[in-house]
């Protein structure tokens, strides 16, 4: 159940209009907290120092290395800036991305495998391999070292290798690809050639992309970073990539936080959901726009397909769904494997409890799962990690292999962890910021200043205002839109709760067109 928690008379001093002091205060935040800052000391982070040794050890030696990225957007941002800052250095470098569906996720035995028969000397993971403790162990005893550079929460037992992970650095929040771009800043600072800072810099639309896609927290230097990045995917100076999944989806600067999570992510996703997530880096990576042109077409094809086969099997789960359980968990035979985190998505978004989408393969049964707060999805699945053949995640989102005999075992415990965590069952909590009147709307301080705090993501979400109904609102006939008259221009509010437009609404994602009209959605009234 939907609910909201209406805001605090209180202002922050800051050099803002009085409402965006108001948010700021209704969210704890000082006016400092949002300030560009420089980025942190990347030698701060345990064990990077002695990575960057046996990094540059390889480039002196001339040794092989093979960076193993993983398949979604944040392992293959992580990927695509590692590989270009090696490559341009002159390392002999081996770009990887493991199968999804014959590999699954973390550091794969195939991988090594390939390692072993080409003579690489030294493996770096990127947004993976903190649970792949048997496969680290494989690589050494074929002599190869291993560097695992990952974000997500590391379980019981460590790999036994040098591991650069945010735990315990001055920003905890990092995603995959911030991670790679922290050893990235490393490396280059040791280095100290010249133009350095510029060449670090430029990486940074990669950062802002894979940070904004894994749902990284836009706080402190997160912020910074995805912020400068922002900057660069908006100008001449973007990835030829990124300026053609643009150019085949429509999109023209400037470029939003909306942008990365619902065209950019989604297409990079989309080849390794339905064929191979190389497709995606090898668009990273291009420097001719028109070879960009070329892969980002066919990533759009995927993306189409990958849209079909997602609402195909939604309508399959959806007739599984137990309304009366305190979790959703679905597990069928022939769901595609590359769409059961956004089914399990799907499923968060519509009932407001936690979700697990399986799909049954024989003996072995792989799953996504996605949270909501109070429920720790990486928490749940590891106080029983002995059921699984291996899993992984963080507080919001995990993956799995289990074999099909355990489903059952595996359902009667999630419930219990989830009537653990929330005994009165799951519902979203909207904290409101401010209340506004319709006359705001329409104010270029207030555009302004809402622009001047962006950018708006996790962490640091879309301003909601209560907007009070002064009689100037009127509902469509439909039911879908809300219609606001101002003295010059018009405010149209897509509505997404069940409104009937006679009381205060609840309003977020408020944009100003090009033609000065008002776009935003209403997730309910008060």
């Amino acid at each position: 159940m939907l609910s909201f928690v209406l805001p605090k008379d209180e202002e922050i001093d800051a050099p803002l209009s009085r409402i965006f002091r108001k948010v700021l205060a209704n969210r704890g935040i000082s006016f400092k907290d949002l300030e560009t800052r420089e980025l942190y000391d990347p030698f701060l982070m345990e064990n990077i120092n002695e990575a960057v040794d046996r990094i540059l050890f390889a480039l002196k030696t001339n040794e092989r290395v093979l960076i193993h990225g993983d398949y979604d957007a944040d392992g293959i941002t992580a990927l695509a800036l590692l590989y270009r800052v090696l490559n341009d250095l002159g390392f002999d470098v081996i770009p990887y991305i493991p199968d999804r569906f014959s590999e699954g996720y973390g550091l794969s035995r195939e991988a090594i495998r390939i390692a072993k028969d080409m003579g690489v000397n030294l493996i770096i993971t990127v947004d993976c391999g903190i649970s792949s403790k048997k496969e680290v162990e494989e690589a050494k005893n074929y002599g190869i070292d291993v560097i695992i550079t990952d974000h997500h929460l590391k379980p019981k037992e460590l790999p036994d290798t040098l591991i650069i992970h945010p735990q315990g650095y001055l920003n905890e929040n990092l995603t995959g690809v911030g991670v790679s771009f922290k050893l990235a800043h490393a490396l280059l600072q040791r280095l100290n050639l010249r133009d350095w800072k510029k060449k670090l810099y430029v990486l940074l639309d990669l950062v802002a992309v894979g940070t904004v896609a894994d749902m990284g927290l836009l706080v402190g230097e997160n912020r910074t970073m995805v912020k400068h990045g922002i900057k660069i995917l908006s100008s001449a100076s973007a990835k030829a990539g990124f300026k053609a999944i643009l150019k085949s989806a429509s999109i023209n600067p400037p470029i939003k936080p909306w942008v990365i999570s619902f065209v950019i992510a989604p297409r990079l996703n989309s080849a390794g959901r339905i064929e191979t997530a190389m497709k995606s880096f090898e668009l990273l990576t291009k420097i001719k726009g028109e070879d960009a042109l070329k892969f980002a077409e066919e990533v759009e094809r995927l993306n189409r397909e990958r849209q079909r086969i997602q609402n195909r099997d939604l309508k399959r789960i959806l007739d599984f769904v137990e309304m009366d359980e305190p979790i959703n968990f679905v597990y069928l035979e022939g769901l595609h494997e590359g769409v059961l985190g956004i089914l399990a998505s799907k499923l968060v978004d519509m009932f407001e409890k936690p979700a697990f989408v399986i799909n049954i393969n024989g003996e072995i049964s792989r799953g996504s799962a996605r949270g909501i707060e109070p429920f720790n999805v990486f928490e749940a699945l590891d106080r029983v990690g002995y059921l699984f053949e291996n899993y992984g995640g963080h507080a919001l989102a995990g993956g799995f292999t289990i074999k099909t005999s355990k489903l059952e075992v595996l359902r009667e415990k999630l419930k219990e962890y989830a009537l653990e965590k929330a005994p009165q069952g799951f519902g979203r909590t909207i904290n409101i910021d401010a209340e506004i009147i319709a006359q705001d709307l329409f104010d270029e301080e207030f555009w302004r200043d809402k622009e001047f705090l962006e950018p708006y993501g996790y962490g640091f979400p879309e301003p909601v205002f209560v907007l009070k109904n002064d009689g100037k609102m009127e509902i469509s006939t439909d039911g879908k839109t809300i219609l606001i008259f101002g003295e010059y221009n018009l405010c149209e509010l897509k509505v997404k709760g069940n409104v009937r437009g006679k009381k205060d609404l609840v309003i977020t994602n408020l944009r100003r067109l090009a033609d000065g009209s008002v776009y935003g959605e209403v997730l309910g009234e008060i």
